[in-house]
């Protein structure tokens, strides 16, 4: 009985080899996407892991993960940022940095996140294209770019994206600006603010973030 059996067995394998298993076909066929990483919340959490294998800039330095570094000694006013990004460029026309690749700058508790950035060494002013948000302690601003005067204290953003968030709150709109010092944030175009369960939509807003009060 065993040899009968052992014939079956055989024959059966070799009749797969010859035909061949069925080929699985890619998850592109049959209506799936390859599974890929979430993207981060915008720039301020990418590249988590070169952050923390990179040296944290002090105040009133520009590192680059590139091996660069640079010292922001004509930065007017009192409070000097650190700044980091994956590469760090000056050009010398300008004055101005440019800065690419997981930018952070930050002072006091502020911090500015973006994808590409250029900052003046002389006027304190900071450009921004592509993914940005800026933390201010618990609030966070986000945009597709940013311009903003650290000496005026104040950043505005731009893009399709323009919202504010902090827990319990959301507003939304074309265009936004802030104001540190005051705590000010000023809504434009389309605003939508959302408030646990309640809902206001207008054309602006302006919000207090010491009061919790918009008007």
């Amino acid at each position: 009985m065993l040899k009968p059996c052992m014939k079956i067995l055989t024959g059966a394998l070799l009749a797969l080899c010859l035909v061949g298993s069925p080929a699985i076909p890619p998850v592109s066929d049959i209506g799936l996407s390859p599974l890929k990483p979430e993207p981060l919340p915008l720039a301020e959490a990418a590249a988590a892991t070169n952050e923390a294998n990179a040296p944290a800039p002090l105040a009133g330095q520009i590192l680059g993960r590139d091996g660069t570094m640079s010292l922001l000694d004509e930065f007017p006013g009192e409070v000097k940022p650190a700044v980091s990004a994956d590469t760090t460029s000056f050009d010398e026309e300008s004055g101005r940095y440019i800065l690419s690749g997981n930018v952070r700058i930050m002072w006091k508790q502020h911090l500015i996140a973006t994808d590409e950035a250029k900052l003046s060494a002389r006027t304190g002013e900071i450009w921004t294209q592509g993914r940005t948000s800026l933390r201010d302690g618990e609030p966070v601003f986000y945009g597709d770019a940013l311009y903003a005067s650290l000496t005026g204290h104040q950043a505005w953003f731009f893009g399709q994206r323009c919202r504010m968030s902090r827990p319990g709150l959301t507003v939304a709109s074309d265009a936004l600006s802030y104001n540190w010092e005051t705590k000010i944030a000023v809504f434009d175009g389309h605003v939508l603010l959302i408030q646990k369960d309640k809902q206001r939509a207008s054309d602006h807003l302006v919000y207090d973030l010491t009061t919790n009060q918009a008007e």
